[in-house]
């Protein structure tokens, strides 16, 4: 029994021995031959296996020198160098899957995208796809068969220096993945691994830049607890740029490596809970446009995330410095904006190449998004040595140069510091900011934000900006070169949006423009400068809106207004009015009062002026007219809008050097009730140099003269009454101007009327309007009242005076009884007023016509001859003597015998008599007179009599000089008495 046994156990060791050699050898050769020939068949390419050794020792299987070719049969598409499975023997006990080891080497796999977006596995993916329906249902329902889970476990999984080429023809470029190593020490779903990690690390280099993922999981426990480790060292971003879409993307990404360690854990509790954490850098970023242009450079960038659950919607970002950046900007002539050239182009809501699926899932994020928000924390935001350029090809240059090149604006350096910033709501971000402008100026900002509710308070402080910066985008209509300027300011502000829609804004500070000057782009000549214009304690709120200012202050203000030759100021070359469409001019959009804003409250402490020039220049006249107002210092004190306060006004200033001004009173410009009590006081100011405008319009030079003016000038309710005293010493006319544009007025015979004996002039002129009369002008108005003045001189030069000799144009008449020339007591008045005149007045002439009167003066003296010769005749008879009166009975007796010597000199018999038995005596003398014979040379005697009568008095006393009263033979000496004045009577006229 014991050798049958024994014979039995040499049999079947040696049956052993002789099978599993002839399995080892002659299996592996059956699938070395057999296994490529059907993947052939089933891919369709050409396939070639050196080896497949099958170790049943060691349940072991290689396989050396696997390739599978191009669809042309020419180069390799996939290939190995050696594969390698090594099976426990547990595995058939167990009954599961029990690997050892499971090894690649040196895997290639070669990738090509074709100009008709193909890949070069296409037509493998297609042989597959084509596989029989019903086989493929077969397949589906032996897979549906329920079956319990197969365990399996697997160790030491490795893929040595493999490599993945990628070659995408339509952008003409290469990538590589290699060396690719991956090791797996073990993976199981065994109740004895589950708990266990499975700890994947993969490394491989694409196109140079070394990629690492070491993964811990635990895939088949419940919570699937998984930790990614990622780490991209040098990746070079402009490789993968061309991926974008071309028809969205409008620059190019010259330069830019990234450089990545981060984490991301998982792990399934209630909610999924997902975890990221880690480092990027990006470094040596450059874009440009299309042009070649720079757009974007960074040389540095790093963020360091701490642990933030994503899927809560939250990043905590521990520190964020961006170093250096630089932003380049461009206007081009065209208009258009080079930084949108970073904005993907929209997309066509036509377009229906975009699945539908993607646009819901999109909309359904952006409401979860909109619904919970994304809060952002960063411990430390830092943006340092930053620059940004903005270049303007398409700016309409104001002043001198329209046709400008392109205008540069550098800020740099840049820095804004962070520290914290956030999202979450109600909490403060606080933040430094500087910046650096054209090299020069500087731009501070501290303070605090939050953005939710958005709030924001900060100090600004801005230092030597410089004005001319802003030449080139003053509007076309301001023809103004800005030459220097500084300016600089010192504010806090403080804004809250609240709740909608009220928000509060305040804003408090100082601010200052130093060193400002300016000039005229079409003449070239200065108009405006300063040495200091400060604005301090400047104080804004809103809701209601409320400016409060301590000071704003002028210190060495320098203006120049112009009249060119052309008669034009130069504000009209400066500021030019833009012409007013008309169409626009609807009745009926007049803004209703009722509707109109809160008022603004205004309250300015102070406005100061020192050491003011203001020059005025006319190059109308010949020669050209120059003044200049030294305003050595202005104060106005407590402006507001409040309707009940007025300013308190004080300023003095000089006129060329020598005349001094002075403004006093109050005045309220701010109210919307326009209040001003202001006197004007000025003295002492030459006259000579108005001898331009005098030679231009009266045709006459200034030879002397100083002008006083005393205004006192009054506005309230609208109404406006101005009260002008002006004195006029030593005024005198000189040498004649041969001038095109003189008017004939009679401004010497004003000028001798006005003028006193001490050589002043005084004139008051009252002027009065309204603040709502587009019409009036207080300069016109002036100028028109004067010309009247002198037009009032010639026509009624009496009245002109009057005020001075408490007469007027009644005195120009010197009137008599008919056929005298003996002055009555209304006369001897009269001819008083008129010597008071040609004292007080010695620059005046005056000029003595004599007049008779047809009627009542030949009446008067015929009467005159006829009492003569009844005198006479009484007298050679002895009835009275020379010096003695006759008595009505005597004169009747002799008027008796006159009237009957003349009737019987005409051969006439005498008339009847009358009822009382003789002629009446008013009959005898009515034909007595008319036989008298006054001559006309008679009438012109008595004319001449009562001009010299006249002339008489007027230089009775001497204090008049005869050489300045003259005979003057009127042109009609002879009235007829027509007119309302006695035509017997002087007429005096004025030189």
């Amino acid at each position: 029994m014991k050798g049958v046994i024994r014979n039995s156990l040499i049999v079947t060791a040696f049956c052993i021995v002789l099978w599993f050699p002839g399995v080892f050898f002659g299996l592996s050769m059956v699938l070395t031959h057999m296994v490529p020939d059907r993947l052939s068949q089933l891919l369709g390419r050409a396939v070639s296996i050196e080896q497949i050794r099958v170790n049943p020792f060691t349940l072991s299987v290689t396989v050396r020198k696997f390739e599978i070719k191009e669809e042309d049969g020419t180069d390799p598409f996939v290939s190995f160098e050696r594969f390698y499975a090594n099976a426990e023997i547990l595995s058939l006990i167990q009954r599961s899957l029990i690997l050892k080891a499971l090894e690649l080497e040196k895997p290639e796999i070669h990738l090509a995208r074709f100009s008709d977006m193909t890949f070069n596995f296409s037509d493998i993916i297609e042989g597959i796809q084509s596989v029989s329906p019903v086989d493929a249902e077969a397949e589906k329902t032996d897979s549906e068969e329920p079956s319990s889970p197969f365990n399996f476990t697997v160790q030491d999984i490795r893929i040595v220096d493999g490599s993945i080429e990628y070659r995408d023809l339509p952008a003409d470029k290469t990538h590589r993945l290699d060396p690719i190593n991956w090791h797996l020490p073990l993976i199981s779903n065994t109740e004895h691994h589950r708990d266990s990690f499975s700890e994947p690390a993969l490394n491989f280099a694409l196109d140079g830049a070394q990629i690492s993922v070491n993964v811990w999981t635990k895939p088949f426990k419940d919570t699937m607890e998984t930790l990614v480790e990622l780490g991209v060292s040098g990746l070079s971003l402009p490789m993968y740029a061309t991926y974008l879409p071309e028809d969205q993307v409008r620059f190019m990404l010259e330069k830019g490596t990234l450089d990545l360690t981060g984490q991301v854990s998982f792990r399934m509790e209630e909610n999924p809970v997902v975890e990221v954490q880690g480092d990027l850098i990006l470094s040596d970023l450059h874009v440009m446009d299309k042009a070649g242009e720079d757009i974007f450079m960074l040389p540095r960038l790093e963020l360091s995330l701490n642990p933030s659950p994503v899927l809560e919607n939250r990043l905590h970002i521990d520190t964020f410095l961006i170093q250096s950046p630089g932003l380049f900007v461009q206007r081009r002539a065209d208009g258009s904006i080079s930084l949108n050239d970073l904005i993907p182009a929209p997309v066509d809501a036509a377009d229906t190449s975009i699945p539908e699926m993607m646009v819901a899932e999109d909309e359904k994020n952006n409401e979860i998004s909109d619904e919970s928000g994304f809060l952002v924390e960063v411990d430390t935001f830092i943006l340092d040595d930053g620059r940004l350029q903005f270049r303007d090809s398409a700016v309409q240059a104001g002043g001198r140069k329209p046709n400008q090149s392109a205008v540069l604006t550098d800020i740099y350096p840049l820095r804004l510091e962070v520290s914290p910033f956030t999202t979450v709501p109600d909490h403060a971000s606080v933040f430094d900011f500087s910046a650096g402008l054209n090299g020069t100026a500087q731009l501070a900002m501290q303070g605090e934000m939050t953005l939710m509710p958005f709030s924001v308070e900060s100090d600004v402080r801005l230092s030597d900006f410089s004005l001319s910066w802003l030449q080139p985008y003053l509007p076309e209509n301001i023809r103004l070169v800005i030459l220097d300027g500084l300016a600089s300011a010192e504010t806090r502000v403080a804004f809250d949006m609240g709740e909608a829609p009220e928000f509060s804004l305040s804003l408090g500070g100082d601010a200052a423009i130093l060193g400002f000057a300016s000039e005229d782009a079409q003449a070239g000549d200065a108009f405006l400068g300063w040495e200091a214009f400060s604005v301090k304690g400047i104080r804004v709120e809103m809701h209601p809106l409320r400016v409060d200012v301590d000071e704003i202050a002028f210190k060495g203000l320098d203006t120049r207004i112009t009249v060119l030759e052309d008669g034009g100021m130069n504000l009209d070359h400066i500021f030019i009015r833009e012409e007013k469409d008309k169409t626009k001019g609807v009745i009926g959009e007049e803004k209703n009062p009722d509707e109109a804003g809160d008022a603004v409250s205004v309250r300015i402490g102070a406005f100061v002026m020192d050491d003011a020039d203001f020059r005025f220049t006319d190059r109308s006249v010949l020669p050209h007219y120059d003044t200049r107002l030294n305003l050595g210092n202005l104060r106005i004190t407590g402006l507001t809008s409040e309707d009940f306060r007025a300013a308190d006004v004080h300023a003095k200033g000089v006129i060329d050097g020598y005349a001094p001004l002075k403004v006093t009173g109050t005045m309220n410009p701010l109210s919307d009730n326009l209040f001003v009590d202001l006197e004007f006081n000025l003295a002492n100011l030459e006259m000579v140099p108005f001898s331009s405008y005098t030679g231009k319009y009266i045709g006459r030079a200034i030879e002397k003269g100083k002008l006083n003016i005393d205004v006192k000038y009054h506005i309230k309710e609208g109404d406006i009454l101005a009260d002008n005293h002006i004195l006029l010493d030593q005024f005198t006319l000189g040498r004649r101007v041969d001038s095109p544009d003189a008017m004939n007025l009679p401004v010497g015979l004003a000028i001798s009327l006005l003028k006193d004996r001490y050589g002043k002039i005084e004139i008051d002129l009252p002027i009065s309007g309204r603040t709502d009369d587009p019409e009036f002008a207080w300069g016109k108005l002036v100028l028109r009242t004067l010309q009247n003045l002198i037009v009032r001189a010639a026509a009624s030069p009496f009245s002109l005076v009057a005020s001075l000799v408490g007469s007027g144009e009644e005195m120009q008449h010197i009137e008599f009884e008919p056929g005298t020339a003996v002055l009555d007591e209304t006369a001897l008045g009269k001819l008083l007023s008129v010597r008071t005149l040609l004292y007080e007045r010695p620059g005046l002439r005056m000029e003595i016509l004599g007049y008779a009167d047809e009627k009542s003066d030949t009446r008067a003296l015929a009467k005159q001859e006829l009492e003569r010769r009844l005198r006479m005749r009484a007298s050679a008879e002895g009835m009275i003597s020379d010096d003695s009166d006759m008595d009505a009975e005597t004169r009747q007796y002799y008027l008796r015998l006159l009237y009957q010597d003349a009737m019987a000199v005409r051969g006439e018999a005498d008339p009847e008599f009358s009822e009382e038995g003789e002629l009446a005596v008013e009959e005898m003398e009515e034909l007595l007179m008319k036989g008298a014979n006054i001559r006309t040379a008679d009438l012109y005697r008595l004319a001449m009599e009562r001009a010299a009568a006249v002339r008489s008095h007027i230089l009775e006393d001497e204090k008049i000089e005869a050489q300045r009263v003259f005979f003057r033979e009127a042109d009609r000496p002879l009235k007829t008495g027509d007119d309302i004045l006695r035509p017997g009577r002087v007429e005096l006229g004025l030189q």
